[in-house]
C-alpha cells in the first residue's frame, strides 16, 4: 500500500471481506500472526498496529513471526535454507534455517549485510554457500543474488498460511505484543545524521 494513510483505511475492509468471504464471525478468531519485519518501516508500523488493535479489541494474544523466518516456511525446502530481503543502499536483510520435516531451526539471526559480503558472511557463520538453497523475497534481491553468482535463487513471498503456523508455535506472552524487527535506521534519521555531519 502507497501510504501509510492508504494502509489505515485498507486494512479493516480487507479484514472485513475476507471475514465475508470465509464466512467466519470475531468470535472464531483464537489468535493473531503478524509478520513483524525486517522490511519498510511505515509496512511494519502498519502491520504490527492492525494486529495489536485486532488482538485487543478481541482480547486474544498476538504472536510476531520475522518475514525471513516467514519466507523460509513458504519456500517449503529441506536442508539448510537463506533467506534474503532488499534493504536498499546495495544492501541486505538475511538470516538462514536449517529445515527438517518442516521445522525451522535458526542457524544465522536476522541481520544485514552489504550485498558483495553476503557470500562471505555465509561462508564463515553458516556453510558453503553451494550447499544452501537461496530464497529471495523481492525482485531487487533476486537480482542481487543472481548478479552475485549465489544461485539457484527461489523468488518467493511470504504467505499468511506459513506466518500463521510459525506463529502458532511461539510463545505467546499476552502482556507483551510483538515488536518490530527494523534491523536499521529509518531513511530520514539517516538523512539527518549525514546532514549533522557536514
Amino acid at each position: 500500500l502507497a501510504t501509510a494513510m492508504a494502509a489505515s483505511e485498507a486494512i479493516p475492509r480487507l479484514l472485513a471481506r475476507l471475514r465475508s468471504s470465509v464466512g467466519w464471525r470475531m468470535t472464531d478468531v483464537s489468535a493473531v500472526a503478524v509478520s513483524r519485519g525486517p522490511g519498510s518501516f511505515t509496512g511494519i508500523r502498519m502491520g504490527l498496529a492492525a494486529a495489536r488493535a485486532f488482538g485487543m479489541a478481541l482480547r486474544i494474544p498476538t504472536a510476531g513471526v520475522s518475514t525471513l523466518e516467514g519466507l523460509a516456511q513458504t519456500a517449503g525446502r529441506a536442508g539448510l535454507v537463506v533467506t534474503v530481503l532488499d534493504a536498499l543502499r546495495s544492501e541486505v536483510f538475511v538470516a538462514a534455517y536449517r529445515v527438517s520435516a518442516g521445522r525451522l531451526t535458526q542457524a544465522l539471526s536476522p541481520s544485514r549485510c552489504a550485498v558483495d559480503q553476503l557470500k562471505g558472511l555465509i561462508s564463515s557463520r553458516v556453510g558453503s554457500p553451494a550447499t544452501v538453497s537461496w530464497i529471495a523475497g523481492d525482485d531487487e534481491s533476486f537480482r542481487a543474488l543472481t548478479a552475485a553468482g549465489l544461485t539457484p535463487v527461489v523468488r518467493v513471498r511470504p504467505s499468511a498460511l506459513a506466518v500463521a503456523r510459525l506463529a502458532r508455535r511461539s510463545p505467546v506472552r499476552p502482556a507483551k505484543p510483538p515488536g518490530a524487527l527494523y534491523l536499521r535506521e529509518p531513511e530520514s534519521v539517516v538523512r539527518w545524521k549525514q546532514q549533522q555531519s557536514r
